[in-house]
């Protein structure tokens, strides 16, 4: 890809959704692991709730459902973003909440800011590389 040229991500799929997203090749240049740390338990959602410090009441996992689509808002990235091989990342995040919106937004090519969570994939996946555009991501 020449300098200039834009490197384009789209993602149609999951219904009426479509995501997005254009950055110029000199300006995406960051990747950022989202990883969940050794201790993090993934084995029961009540566990994992607690662990966040969540009032679940009967429903632990609408609690976490909850936590994690309010807590997406506040991520900075862009709206998608390529997943890429975490050994390519520059930096590393463990904040417990962030990780988790990564991981259950996230397809294995595609981060997607107004994807539903998908829970399962906390019990599979306990880390997620996403490439960004340079200082996008704090």
């Amino acid at each position: 890809m020449a300098m200039g040229q834009a490197l384009r991500v789209e993602y149609r799929g999951l219904g009426s959704g479509k995501a997005r997203s254009r950055f110029k090749k000199a300006v995406l240049r960051d990747v950022i692991s989202y990883q969940l740390a050794a201790g993090f338990c993934v084995d029961r959602l009540s566990r994992m709730v607690g662990q966040l410090g969540l009032v679940s009441g009967n429903d632990p996992e609408a609690a976490l459902a909850a936590a994690i689509t309010a807590h997406r808002a506040r991520l900075p990235l862009a709206g998608a973003c390529p997943v890429v091989c975490p050994a390519l990342a520059s930096r590393t995040i463990t904040q417990p909440l962030a990780v988790l919106a990564v991981v259950t937004q996230s397809t294995n090519v595609v981060w997607l800011r107004n994807r539903e969570p998908h829970l399962d994939r906390i019990s599979k996946i306990r880390e997620v590389a996403l490439w960004v555009p340079r200082g996008l991501a704090r």
